[in-house]
């Protein structure tokens, strides 16, 4: 008979970069950096959760995309409103009929991730890679690893600029306050 040749297991998920970020984009890149390579993509794009949508693409990594942008951010709406990560082409047995539907034409390989914290999902982190390049999918006990450790990183990062924000509005303030206040005789 004939012999298989497969492509190697997967690397194991690294996400100790990610420690110590607390600035969002420089998070989002590193995420990129160490995510991009176990999956072997080609190709990788973070959007982050704003008002209950997606915003424009905050990190992105790697090669153009043969896949429509409206497709790739359908993809990753339905991952941030199921809360679940979205495979195509689906790894698990019982994949949704619409997804198995989608995967057909699609020219690459594709994943998107809800990113969360507190059950609330704040980012979408998606990987795309050539059909040529067979994807590393993981089992689901890595990708729900990289969700949760991922979104906590995140939602850190965006505790902290949100911090830095407001604490650089109250200088502001605090500086026009004086600037304005009448000299005591």
């Amino acid at each position: 008979g004939k012999t298989a040749i497969l492509p190697p297991p997967p690397a194991p998920i690294d996400l100790s970069g990610l420690i110590g970020l607390f600035e969002v984009k420089p998070l989002l890149e590193a995420l990129l950096h160490h995510t991009i390579p176990v999956f072997r993509a080609g190709r990788g794009v973070v959007m982050l959760v704003k008002e209950g949508g997606l915003s424009p693409v905050v990190a992105r990594q790697g090669q153009s995309s043969p896949v429509q942008e409206s497709f790739s951010t359908s993809v990753c709406r339905r991952a941030l409103t199921s809360g679940k990560h979205v495979l195509i082409p689906a790894i698990d047995p019982g994949a949704e009929k619409d997804l198995v539907e989608l995967a057909e034409g699609c020219p690459a390989a594709l994943m998107a991730l809800p990113l969360s914290h507190a059950d609330a999902v704040v980012g979408v982190l998606y990987l795309e890679c050539d059909r040529a390049t067979p994807p590393a999918f993981h089992d689901r006990p890595t990708l729900e690893f990289l969700m949760k450790h991922a979104g906590h990183a995140l939602a850190a990062a965006l505790e902290h600029e949100a911090i830095a924000a407001d604490a650089k509005r109250w200088r502001a303030h605090l500086a026009e306050e004086r600037r304005i206040r009448p000299l005591a005789d």
